[in-house]
């Protein structure tokens, strides 16, 4: 069992294209820890958007634990799927969240394919805001490794993600199976970030 008696606090962001699993990680992280949720779509101002959820959820976290459904990410890799690119550059938010020693959950499994193939069943089930997501999958994947081939952004500036601490993979795939152990090992991240656990891997 990970360490994490006592309450938790601080910010979880998770993050992912469609049909990742993200939905359903952030549904169970909910269910086994209490926390303040917020679920961020498109807005026609995302920078103020995103700096007012900063805002409160850095006010909410010094009680209790706050899980954000997408945040910057999201615009770094969708925008270029509806616009030109991003509306603006999040590393000022960036810095905030790392200073408040965020976590950041990245769903993004092995299999691009499996994720492309989920997607397209979901279409005809219900309502897509994305018709295809094939480029999307694969910019949250290359963003783990490093491997950037497309755009210049603040996202591409952060190298692999998977060399950094504040960041978490989720394979839904591969690891739907042991979710629990994933939600744990994500608090416990968190804690570590936070000074208040060991480091585990």
């Amino acid at each position: 069992m990970r360490d994490t008696k006592g309450l938790i606090k601080g910010i979880i962001i998770v993050e992912g294209a469609d049909c990742t699993g993200k939905t359903t990680f952030t549904k169970r992280l909910r269910e086994i820890f209490p926390a303040r949720y917020m679920h961020l779509r498109i807005h026609k101002k995302m920078e103020v958007w995103h700096t007012a959820t900063v805002r409160r959820a850095l006010r909410l976290s010094k009680k209790e634990l706050v899980v954000i459904d997408r945040h910057w990410p999201s615009e770094e890799i969708y925008a270029y799927e509806r616009a030109v690119g991003p509306e603006y550059n999040p590393k000022v938010l960036y810095k905030r969240l790392k200073k408040a020693r965020t976590l950041y959950v990245w769903c993004s499994p092995e299999e691009d394919e499996k994720v492309i193939k989920e997607h397209k069943k979901k279409k005809e089930e219900r309502h897509e805001e994305y018709s295809d997501i094939s480029k999307v999958v694969k910019r949250y994947r290359k963003a783990w490794y490093g491997l950037y081939y497309e755009f210049d952004n603040f996202l591409k500036s952060l190298g692999a993600l998977k060399y950094r601490s504040n960041f978490i993979r989720y394979d839904v795939f591969n690891e739907g199976h042991k979710i629990d152990e994933k939600v744990y090992d994500s608090i416990n991240r968190l804690r570590f970030l936070r000074g208040e656990a060991k480091w585990t891997k």
